[in-house]
């Protein structure tokens, strides 16, 4: 496990090296990337309930845990597999594990940048909120970055291919979100459907005897 933490520390600050050499080896920690996302989650889930009052513009007694673990955790897995599917359409080298593991180590920077925008809420009055903002900016772009360096090397794509299969990646969690909510409904309906038949049937036998 050290071996894999020490190799994720690398890829934060030698992306290139890092994620081709993750590629070629069939390295990286697909746990390490899970604790990445679930920690993603407890980022947002904090930001909303203990970020300072000054900052804080949620409404701490209508938070959706639920909403905010598919936003979080969901999404990062949904977009993994909806990128795994998207590049074989493009051609892509890596496996659904590396897809994930880019995704997760990528979260990082972004997940940290969360936290620590949390600490500085306390210290720094609303005056100074840019650099509280900064911080996140930082954070995002560092992930934005992270996570197309990754894909171009265990792809092997061009900066376009690669902006190109992104955008089909979004588009595809759209439509695997779309087609979980039919299903949901569709077998809400069948259970309502089955339920209904049963509760007939029962009452017609009540009645009978």
């Amino acid at each position: 496990m050290r071996e894999k933490i020490n190799e994720f520390k690398y890829i934060l600050f030698h992306p290139e090296d890092g994620f081709y050499s993750m590629h070629i080896f069939k390295t990286g920690s697909v746990f390490i990337s899970l604790v990445v996302a679930l920690l993603w989650f407890f980022a947002e889930l904090f930001t909303q309930q203990y970020t300072s009052f000054r900052y804080n513009n949620y409404n701490k007694t209508n938070i959706n845990i639920i909403y905010i673990f598919i936003a979080t955790f969901i999404f990062a897995i949904l977009f993994s597999v909806s990128n795994w599917a998207i590049c074989t359409l493009f051609d892509g080298e890596g496996s659904f594990s590396e897809i994930l593991i880019v995704t997760g180590y990528s979260l990082f920077p972004y997940v940290s940048s969360r936290f620590i925008a949390i600490i500085m809420s306390y210290f720094l009055t609303i005056n100074e909120s840019t650099f509280v903002n900064f911080v996140t900016i930082i954070g995002l772009l560092y992930t934005v970055v992270l996570l197309c360096i990754g894909l171009i090397q265990i792809h092997d794509y061009s900066f376009t291919k690669m902006i190109l299969s992104v955008f089909s990646t979004v588009i595809g969690v759209l439509l695997i979100v779309v087609l979980i909510f039919l299903l949901m409904t569709l077998f809400g309906q069948l259970f309502s459907f089955i339920s209904s038949i049963f509760k007939e049937v029962a009452m017609h036998d009540y009645i009978g005897m």
